[in-house]
């Protein structure tokens, strides 16, 4: 399973945008298909500069890892441009607690009682 990011065309690394949510917490955004994170791009008028990038599930935790490491709190899944422009509220999740998780799932399923 992928999921799907926007990043800057022409860019060596993902270069995805961060967004300030309430409270200063920081927020990016994450695709579960293609066509989702295009529509937010054309939406959003970033056609010419920006990109979907796909990301394979041990990628995508790379990068979930990194975002967590650089201080960014939540992700947004399939946010829509038409609500963020509107300022209506965006379904958020904590990385930090899908990170922890992750790593409880693997412990759990490698305890041989499981």
């Amino acid at each position: 399973m992928s999921a799907y990011l926007i990043t800057m065309k022409d860019s060596t690394v993902l270069d995805t945008p961060v967004f300030v949510a309430d409270h200063d917490d920081e927020i990016v955004m994450v695709f579960t298909d293609t066509k989702n994170a295009q529509q937010y791009i054309d939406d959003a008028g970033w056609s010419e500069d920006h990109t979907v990038a796909t990301l394979d599930s041990i990628a995508f935790m790379e990068w979930l890892i990194h975002c967590h490491r650089a201080g960014v709190d939540l992700m947004a899944t399939d946010p829509k441009r038409s609500d963020h422009d509107a300022g209506r509220m965006i379904s958020a999740m904590s990385i930090k607690a899908h990170l922890e998780h992750a790593g409880e799932h693997i412990v759990l399923t490698a305890n041989p009682e499981f």
